[in-house]
């Protein structure tokens, strides 16, 4: 869809060129030159300000080169700025926006259906009329056809002219199809089709129209005629009717018309007058149709990044033997072993002895987010500002600004999951019950990530999945914050299924109570990123 730049680079070069023509061309210079100026004009109107031609000269800028990470984070100046794109709420200027191109494309398409009816409209008389065929047009005679007309290579009458009248009114035609008007005339009419805000335009047209009956006005005095016996022709049809795409007889009656008709100084200088108009489209290009050619970018040695001084932090984790849930975190820095407890002195040792530009923390497990937490704890205390973390993009599991769910914490979304949970009677019969644990993330702009479910613990599937349904059910979050900045926060969540099947009421066989259990076994502890069970109970 068009700017509102472009719409108006649009305009300003309709209009200019109109006015040249006006002022400069029209009846001054040769039929066949002013044609191609108005079509010419108008198709170099709507595109000089599509163009992008890289004619000024490139620009050398010299900017120091940040350290950049591939994970989508840049560090600038000793801070990390994460680039998320908002998604903004649908305001008033979108639903305007809207409105305006629905109404842009229904006239569009209105125009466009008002162009395919004529054009059928030709077909079929044509296929009805009694057709003669000569060496450079097609007669189309039929009792139909109320005025005479053109249309690309056929003419088009009624059985009405006869004589000296037939011969000028097949002249004024045939000068039609040999200058080739139609094709014109279609080219003009599918740009005001396609730009129908545009009056300069239609003013266009209309020019073409009106240059065109004058050149086949002079073709047909040219050949011996009487401009008095013609003259009475042409107002004979002023009550006839032609499609607006064909050329005839009636198009443009206007005292001009008469006037050129004797006129013998068109055609001087046409040359000269359209070659002043180079100037004039060559500005146009130069203010509408530029840019500015690609910068060339001179990077300063003194930032690159192999001048900064890094330590860098590498986390390994590594299974302990003959047990599948516990695992031997690894502190690497600058690829000697630490143990977590020495992080801080190490650092601030390190920072002691001369300067320290950025610390590199290296992880790409899930189960080192812990460790993350505690290296950047201990860089933080030893005075150590600009951190980068490589690897994925791995959650907290404590910001310093923990996500919000409604106003409230975890607890406030355990609430929220009671109340969607199904637990249905088909999987008490199979005796589906026990303790499911899921974890979930929390993303930079609140919402739930749905490639981050991890299930550490479920008895079926099944329940797993309910588990997991509900949470991606639910509404955004408040992020949580990492220096100021949004940051992804993981979470876990227990739920505990349990079936009741002694002492139940009859009239609740269907009923399902959610409530909260405090004691069940094996359900992870309470804590900012775990709360304790939901218990789905079922009678």
């Amino acid at each position: 869809m068009f700017t509102t730049l472009y719409i108006f680079e649009m305009l300003l070069c309709s209009a200019l060129f109109y006015a040249l023509y006006r002022l400069l061309l029209e009846g001054r210079v040769a039929h066949s030159v002013a044609r191609f100026y108005l079509v010419a004009t108008t198709l170099l109107a709507v595109s000089i300000p599509m163009m992008e031609l890289p004619l000024y000269p490139a620009e050398t800028v010299y900017m120091e080169l940040p350290v950049m990470q591939v994970e989508g984070e840049v560090v600038v100046d000793g801070e990390v700025v994460e680039f998320v794109a908002p998604k903004a709420p649908v305001g008033w200027v979108d639903v305007l926006r809207v409105a305006i191109a629905v109404i842009y494309l229904a006239v569009v398409a209105l125009n466009v259906l008002r162009f395919v009816v004529r054009l059928v409209g030709i077909a079929r008389l044509r296929r009805s009329a009694e057709l003669s065929f000569y060496e450079a047009y097609t007669i189309a005679e039929s009792r139909s056809v109320s005025e005479p007309f053109s249309f690309w290579r056929t003419i088009f009458l009624n059985y009405d002219y006869t004589g000296i009248e037939r011969e000028q009114v097949i002249a004024h035609e045939a000068s039609h199809v040999a200058h080739h008007h139609s094709a014109e005339r279609v080219v003009m009419e599918l740009l005001r089709c396609a730009f129908w805000f545009n009056p300069f335009v239609w003013y266009a047209g209309n020019a073409l129209v009106q240059v065109q009956e004058w050149q086949a006005d002079s073709d047909v005095l040219r050949k011996g005629y009487d401009v008095k016996q013609y003259r009475q022709i042409i107002f004979r049809q002023l009550f006839g009717y032609n499609p607006d795409i064909t050329c005839g007889l009636r198009s443009q009656i206007t005292k001009k018309r008469f006037i050129m008709m004797t006129d013998s100084m068109k055609g001087r200088r046409s040359l000269v007058r359209l070659m002043a108009m180079v100037p004039v489209v060559a500005a146009m290009i130069l203010a509408f149709g530029s840019v500015r050619a690609e910068a060339v970018v001179v990077v300063e040695e003194s930032a690159t990044e192999q001048e900064l001084q890094r330590v860098e932090v590498n986390l390994v984790a590594d299974k302990l033997a003959n047990d599948h849930d516990t695992y031997n975190v690894k502190f690497l820095v600058n690829g000697k072993s630490v143990k977590v407890e020495d992080l801080e002195p190490l650092f601030k040792a390190i920072k002691s002895q001369g300067r320290v530009d950025v610390v590199s923390i290296t992880a790409n497990n899930e189960i080192l987010l812990g460790a993350v937490e505690e290296v950047r704890k201990a860089v933080r205390n030893a005075g150590i500002e600009r951190i980068e973390y490589r690897g994925v993009d791995l959650p907290f599991i404590k910001a310093d600004v923990m996500p919000t769910f409604e106003g409230g914490d975890l607890n406030s979304f355990r609430m929220w999951v009671m109340t969607q949970l199904r637990y249905p009677k088909e999987w008490i019969d199979e005796g589906l019950s026990g303790l499911v644990v899921v974890g979930f993330v929390v993303d930079k702009e609140g919402y739930i990530d749905e490639n981050s479910f991890t299930v550490y613990r479920t008895p079926d599937s099944r329940l797993s999945d309910e588990v997991i349904r509900v949470i991606k059910l639910s509404p955004r979050w408040t992020a949580g914050k990492q220096d100021g900045q949004a940051v992804n926060t993981k979470f876990t969540l227990p739920v505990s299924f349990k079936a009741k099947t002694t002492d139940a009421p009859a009239s609740s066989e269907n009923s399902v109570e959610l409530s909260f259990d405090a004691n069940t076994a094996d359900a992870p502890a309470s804590s900012e990123n775990s709360v304790e069970p939901i218990v789905v109970t079922r009678y």
